[in-house]
């Protein structure tokens, strides 16, 4: 179960790392074709043949990354680009509830559509 979570959270911390590289340099290409394929392709790495014990299918957090990057980088919601961005900087954790709601909204049909408990 150890390994596990330490692959969540490898994950996790794979989703951080490449959205904040995208943000925070101006001179990154930030579509989601470029950098989602990139996520995936570490997602697939850490969880090597384990993919099947994670509590959520790799899908689940494919979603979870591109809903955060619709949030960060929309063009089309100005207003809540500046705030899910400020958010996004100042408490990761806040922002990472609101994807996580988002994403439900969004996946409600989808079976995977969860929660990750970010304290455990």
């Amino acid at each position: 179960m150890g390994k596990i979570k330490n692959i969540e959270f490898s994950i996790l911390k794979s989703f951080y790392d490449l959205l904040h590289h995208s943000y925070i340099n101006p001179k990154s290409d930030k579509s989601l074709g470029i950098i989602l394929p990139e996520f995936m392709k570490q997602v697939k790495s850490m969880a090597g043949n384990l993919s099947e014990a994670l509590p959520h299918p790799l899908t689940f957090y494919y979603d979870l990354f591109a809903t955060a990057h619709q949030m960060i980088f929309s063009r089309v919601h100005v207003t809540q680009k500046v705030k899910f961005s400020a958010m996004f900087n100042s408490d990761f954790n806040k922002f990472f509830a609101a994807v996580l709601e988002a994403h439900v909204e969004k996946h409600q049909d989808r079976k995977y559509a969860g929660k990750i408990n970010l304290e455990s």
